[in-house]
């Protein structure tokens, strides 16, 4: 499913918190290092295609419903598990324990149904299973984060700049919802003290930074760019928040604005492509040029600029964790793994999982040795390399 570029907005009408116990992993920021100099370069793919089936699958055929309610062409992959059924998933996030997505709900037309979408939770060792409802009913929910035992998630709402951000204790299960007129909250990112989004200005006038300190939900708007953009993706690594941002006539840049405040400045820019996601680790900076199919990285300290992998046909999420970057290719129905510790030497890029129908999302960390992501009917798994 293609996400929207023209949002429809937020009816929060009320919130429904589910019964079980979960709780977010304590940020750890991942120790990836380039393990020596990096040749510039593109890194075509597919170079490589994992074809061995994982040992919790034995080749599934996966059909899916399309966003007008009727079915859609089925596919397979032969290296995944279905996790969850799903409809219309958004974003992923993780605990130690849980899955938990944005569960865009039935769709008219490619768009939301008012008030059909919920925040959504399994534990990662089930397998078909329904999903359980942890906060509901929302229009268009988007985008969720997890850390330190808490969750943030936006939705883009049912009418104009009634998107808002959620905020929930797992540990209570009680949501606050710190923003309410908000356009466009493409960005979500929670650190030890704070959930931080980004947003839109309203009418093509730039952007806005908020956070909202998790004990007690206000939120100022700390920094602002001005400009005709719209967010993307956003990160959050120490003292710094890093954002991608398109505008309306193509091009876009991604951003580094401290986290106390201040201006934000692009530390990279480009005059045709869409910067659509970014993911941070100890040492660097990832982030996806989705117009013009393209992963890049670059250290935190700055300097070089490198691409990663070339060829994309339409990458829309990324995430990272001690060894590699995970990309979901959205146009070319596959999930990427791109180790960040060896040179760029054009044979690096894995495809773990193909076949797929619009992966959308990805998530990851070091606890396991699968990848999660989306299909438009389920929340799955690959295994990594």
């Amino acid at each position: 499913m293609k996400r929207r570029a023209v949002f429809p907005y937020i009816l929060a009408a009320g919130l429904l918190a589910g019964s079980f116990v979960f709780a977010c992993g304590e940020v750890t920021l991942h120790p990836g290092t380039y393990g020596g100099p990096w040749e510039a370069g593109a890194r075509p793919v597919p170079v490589a295609t994992v074809t061995t089936d994982a040992e919790t699958s034995e080749g599934l055929e996966d059909s899916f419903v399309s966003e007008d309610g009727g079915e859609a062409s089925v596919t397979s992959c032969t290296t995944c598990t279905v996790i969850a059924s799903a409809e219309n998933p958004q974003s992923l996030a993780l605990d130690s324990s849980n899955v938990y997505w944005t569960d865009e709900g039935p769709t008219t037309n490619g768009e939301a149904g008012q008030g059909a979408g919920s925040i959504m939770s399994t534990p990662r060792t089930s397998m078909m299973a329904m999903g359980t409802t942890i906060a509901s009913p929302y229009t268009g929910p988007l985008i969720i984060a997890c850390a330190n035992d808490w969750l943030v998630w936006s939705a883009v709402g049912s009418g104009a700049n009634q998107g808002s951000v959620s905020v929930m204790d797992t540990a209570s299960t009680g949501v606050v919802m710190p923003a309410t007129t908000l356009t466009a909250p493409w960005g979500v990112a929670l650190d030890q003290a704070n959930a931080y989004w980004v947003a839109g200005n309203g009418g093509g006038t730039g952007m806005v930074l908020q956070a909202a300190p998790l004990q007690t939900g206000t939120a100022p708007i700390f920094a602002a760019v001005s400009g005709d953009y719209t967010p993307g993706g956003l990160a959050v690594n120490g003292s710094n928040l890093f954002f991608a941002a398109w505008g309306s006539n193509g091009g876009g840049a991604v951003f580094q604005a401290a986290v106390t405040g201040g201006t934000p400045a692009p530390i990279w820019t480009t005059p045709s492509g869409h910067p659509q996601d970014v993911a941070v680790d100890a040492n660097n900076i990832y982030w996806l040029d989705e117009g013009a199919g393209l992963l890049y990285s670059e250290a935190l300290t700055g300097g070089t600029v490198y691409t990663l992998a070339s060829g994309l046909l339409s990458p829309f999420h990324i995430a990272v964790d001690s060894k590699n970057v995970y990309v979901a290719d959205k146009g070319a129905g596959t999930i990427l793994e791109i180790p960040i510790g060896i040179a760029i030497d054009g044979g690096n890029v894995l495809v773990l999982a193909s076949g797929l129908d619009s992966p959308l999302a990805v998530a990851v960390d070091d606890t396991q040795a699968v990848v999660y992501f989306t299909t438009p009917s389920a929340i799955m798994s690959a295994p990594k390399m």
